[in-house]
C-alpha cells in the first residue's frame, strides 16, 4: 500500500495532469490575428490569453478571455470561450448571458431567446435577463411571452451597483429598469391595438419619470391611433425636447465595457453615460481610457467637459495644462477648447490656451477675437479697446477685430467713435446682419427705441435662426415694457424653433413674471419650465437664464419652496463660479421667495 500511493501520484502528475492540461489548453481557441489593432488592445488580449492558458480549467479565466475577445469584436473566439467556460462550470449562468449578448449583437434573435431562457432558469432573479428576453420575444412577435417577461421584471427588486475591478458599475441608468419594462409592456399592447391599456401604462410611467422621452413619444403614437391628433402632436413635441432612447443600465454589459481597450467603443458608452447624467460612471470610463492611453486628447476633452458640467472647477487647471500640451501643434483644437472655456466663464483656463495659440501663431485672428470677448465678458472694456486699437495699428484691414472694437465702444458709450469704426468695417466687409446689430445697439444706447427695434428686426431678417439676435431683441422688448410685443416675439421665435431652450426659457419667464396680468399665465409658464428644467444647458449663462424662468414660474404658482430651492442652488453655483453679476440677483430671489412673494419683471 505504501508503494502504491507514490506510484499513483507519479502516474497522475507525470501522465494524467499533463494530458488534462493539454486538453484544457486545446479547448481554448487560437490567438486571433490582431493586425491593425492599436497596441493597448493587443497587449491586453495577449495578457488575458496568457492568464487563460495558465489556468485553462478555470471558467473565470476562460470566460474573461471570452469577454476580452467579445469587447474587441472577435466573435467566433469569444463564442468558443463562453462555450468552454459553460462546460467548465455549468452552474455559472454569466457565460450564457454573455453568449446572448454576443448573439444579440449579431442579430440572431432565436439564439438570444434560447440562451436567455437558460439564464432565467438558472438565475430567475436576473432582471436584465428577463428584460432582454422580453425584447427578443417582441422582435419575434411572441407578445404573450414578451408580456410575461416584462412583468417578471416588475416583480423583482432593483439591482445594486457592484464594484468590478475597482470601479463602481452602475445598476441604474437614466431611468429605473422597471420604467423600461412598463414602456415595453405598453409597446406590446400598442402593437396589439390595445390602445386604452397602453395609454394607461404610459401615463403611469411618465408620471413617475417626467424626462422619459420614449414613453412620451409612444404616448403620442397611441393618441394618434386613437384619432386624437392634437394631443398626439403635444406629446410628440414634448418628446422632441428629450432623448429619443437611452438604453437601461446593465451591470454585466458594463463589466464587458471595462474589458475593452477600443477607445471608439468606450467613447460611445461615455456618450450614453452623459445622456444618463451619470457623471461617476463617465469619469470612471474616462479614467479607464487614460489608464491605457494617458495622452488621449478626446478623453482629456471629455473630462474637462464633465468637470464643467459637475462644477468641479478646482480640478480643471492641471487638465487644461495637459490638454494644451497634448494639442500644442493643433491650433484649431486649442481654439475650440478656449471658446468652450470662455463660454463657461473660465478666465484663467481660457487665457492659458489662448496664450499657447498666440505664442505659436501671433496672427491667429480668431484667438485674438476670443481674447477680446473674454475681456468683454469680465467687463474689461478699456483693456479690450486698447487691445483692439493696438492690433488694428498693425493690421487696419482686420474686420473681425474692428467689429469687436465697435461693440466695446458702444458698451462704454463712445458712440461717435463706434459709428466711425463701423463705417470703416463696412467698407472692408459689408455685412447686413453685423451692421444692423451694431446700429441697433447704438440706437439702444441713445435711447432711440424705434430705430433700435427696426435695426434688430433687420438683423433678424438677415439671419432669422440666430439665437443671439432673437435673445437681444426679446430682452430689449422686455426692457421697453412692451409686454404684448415681447410675447408675440417669443411665440414667433418658438414657431420657427420649437425646441430652442433659450426661447422657451425667455417665454416662460415672461408668462411667469409679466406685470401685465393679461399676458401672465403661470400654469403655462410652469408647463414650459417642466420641459426645459431637465435639458442639458450649454453654458452657465444659459443654465441660469433657465433657472430664473423656472424659479419665477414656481413662485407664480405659489410653489415657494420649489422656487427657493432653485434660487438657493443657483446662488451657490454663482458663488462657486465667481459670477458676481448673478450673485446679487439670486440673493434677491431668495429674499423675495422667503417672503412668499412672486417675481415681477
Amino acid at each position: 500500500m505504501i508503494c502504491v500511493l507514490p506510484a499513483a501520484a507519479v502516474l497522475y502528475f507525470g501522465v494524467v495532469a499533463p494530458l488534462v492540461l493539454r486538453f484544457n489548453r486545446a479547448s481554448i481557441p487560437d490567438f486571433p490575428d490582431c493586425a491593425g489593432h492599436p497596441p493597448p488592445v493587443v497587449e491586453y488580449l495577449k495578457a488575458t490569453y496568457s492568464q487563460a492558458m495558465d489556468q485553462p480549467a478555470s471558467d473565470e479565466a476562460v470566460g474573461k478571455l471570452g469577454m476580452a475577445f467579445h469587447a474587441h469584436d472577435f466573435y467566433d473566439a469569444a463564442a468558443a470561450c463562453y462555450k468552454r467556460a459553460e462546460e467548465l462550470n455549468p452552474n455559472e449562468w454569466r457565460w450564457t448571458y454573455y453568449t446572448s449578448l454576443l448573439n444579440e449583437g449579431l442579430g440572431n434573435t432565436k439564439a438570444v431567446i434560447e440562451a436567455l431562457k437558460i439564464v432565467v432558469e438558472k438565475q430567475p432573479a436576473c432582471s436584465m435577463a428577463w428584460f432582454r428576453l422580453g425584447n427578443s420575444y417582441m422582435k419575434a412577435q411572441s407578445f404573450q411571452d414578451a408580456d410575461h417577461a416584462f412583468r417578471q421584471v416588475l416583480q423583482l427588486p432593483e439591482e445594486t451597483s457592484p464594484i468590478i475591478a475597482g470601479v463602481r458599475v452602475p445598476a441604474n441608468g437614466a431611468f429605473p429598469l422597471k420604467a423600461y419594462a412598463i414602456l415595453q409592456l405598453a409597446r406590446t399592447l400598442f402593437l396589439q391595438k390595445h390602445l386604452a391599456d397602453a395609454r394607461s401604462l404610459l401615463a403611469e410611467v411618465i408620471g413617475a419619470n417626467t424626462r422619459f422621452g420614449p414613453a412620451q413619444r409612444l404616448l403620442g403614437d397611441v393618441y394618434y391611433e386613437m384619432g386624437e391628433e392634437e394631443e398626439a402632436a403635444n406629446w410628440r413635441k414634448r418628446a422632441d425636447d428629450l432623448d429619443s432612447y437611452v438604453p437601461p443600465a446593465d451591470v454585466l454589459y458594463e463589466a464587458l465595457v471595462l474589458c475593452s481597450r477600443n477607445t471608439d467603443f468606450i467613447t460611445r458608452q461615455i456618450n450614453i453615460a452623459m445622456r444618463w447624467s451619470n457623471y461617476e460612471w463617465t469619469v470612471a470610463l474616462l479614467n479607464h481610457i487614460l489608464a491605457y492611453d494617458p495622452h488621449n486628447g478626446e478623453a482629456l476633452t471629455s473630462k474637462i467637459n464633465v468637470l464643467l458640467d459637475t462644477h468641479k472647477i478646482d480640478e480643471l487647471g492641471p487638465l487644461v495644462v495637459a490638454y494644451g500640451e497634448q494639442f500644442k501643434s493643433d491650433e484649431q483644437a486649442l481654439l475650440e477648447m478656449a471658446k468652450y472655456l470662455r463660454r463657461w466663464g473660465q478666465y484663467d483656463a481660457t487665457v492659458t490656451l489662448l496664450k499657447r495659440i498666440l505664442t505659436r501663431n501671433p496672427r491667429n485672428v480668431e484667438a485674438h477675437v476670443e481674447y477680446v470677448r473674454l475681456m468683454k465678458m469680465f467687463w474689461q472694456y478699456d483693456k479690450g479697446i486698447q487691445y483692439c486699437t493696438d492690433f488694428l495699428a498693425t493690421d487696419p484691414q482686420n474686420a473681425p477685430i474692428r467689429v469687436e472694437l465697435v461693440d466695446l465702444l458702444i458698451q462704454t458709450g463712445e458712440l461717435d467713435k463706434a459709428e466711425e469704426e463701423l463705417k470703416a468695417e463696412q467698407r472692408l466687409y459689408p455685412d447686413v446682419e453685423t451692421a444692423s446689430m451694431m446700429l441697433g445697439r447704438m440706437a439702444r444706447k441713445k435711447g432711440d427705441a424705434g430705430n433700435a427695434v427696426r435695426h434688430f428686426q433687420r438683423a433678424l431678417a438677415a439671419n432669422p435662426r440666430k439665437s443671439a439676435i432673437q435673445l437681444e431683441l426679446g430682452k430689449y422688448l422686455l426692457e421697453l415694457r412692451r409686454w404684448n410685443d415681447a410675447a408675440k416675439h417669443w411665440q414667433k421665435a418658438l414657431q420657427a424653433s420649437p425646441n430652442n431652450i433659450d426661447f422657451a426659457g425667455q417665454y416662460a419667464l415672461l408668462l411667469a413674471a409679466c406685470p401685465d396680468a393679461s399676458v401672465r399665465d403661470g400654469k403655462k409658464a410652469l408647463e414650459i419650465s417642466a420641459r426645459i428644467k431637465p435639458l442639458k444647458k450649454q453654458t452657465f449663462e444659459q443654465d441660469i437664464r433657465c433657472a430664473t424662468a423656472i424659479a419665477a414660474a414656481y413662485a407664480e404658482m405659489q410653489q415657494y419652496d420649489n422656487a427657493l430651492s432653485v434660487a438657493r442652488e443657483y446662488l451657490e453655483l454663482s458663488e462657486n463660479y465667481g459670477k458676481t453679476e448673478y450673485i446679487g440677483q439670486m440673493q434677491a430671489f431668495v429674499k423675495l421667495f422667503e417672503s412668499r412673494k412672486p417675481y415681477r419683471l
